[in-house]
């Protein structure tokens, strides 16, 4: 690969940290959890090996595939430890891991942008977009 950057370090840090929970979790293999994330064999390769930084949405469906919190990506990427979902809610667990995913993939997607009427950046609250909500 040539020049290594700290960039590189840390997408090769979390490629480790994913290969070695993929496996723990029971996903044998790549193509078993490609599979179960709707993700080509060859993206999931990529992230796994530090050649490729995905998107937001994709860190947020491998963190909920490999029951960590979400954000845990992000955590990893910083030098720290990935939360498991068991250790941040005790029997709300369901309910409240998929608001918080919801809340972690509005914040990485709308940011600080202004909140419009709707609340979620021009969102309903069915989640539509202003151009959408006519159709």
């Amino acid at each position: 690969m040539g020049n290594v950057s700290e960039h590189n370090i840390d997408l090769e840090r979390l490629g480790r940290y994913i290969v070695s929970r993929r496996m723990e979790v029971g996903y044998k293999t790549r193509t078993d959890l490609a599979n179960a994330m709707r993700m080509t064999v060859r993206t999931l390769s990529d992230i796994e090996r530090g050649d490729r930084k995905a998107s937001p949405g994709s860190y947020a469906l491998i963190e909920g595939k490999l029951g960590w919190a979400p954000g845990s990506c992000m955590v990893i990427f910083r030098g720290g430890e990935p939360r498991l979902m068991n250790q941040q809610r005790g029997s709300e667990l369901s309910h409240i891991a998929t608001e918080e995913l919801l809340m972690e993939l509005r914040r990485r997607i709308i940011g600080d942008k202004p909140l419009g009427n709707g609340g979620w950046g021009g969102l309903d609250p069915f989640g539509n977009w202003p151009q959408d909500r006519n159709k």
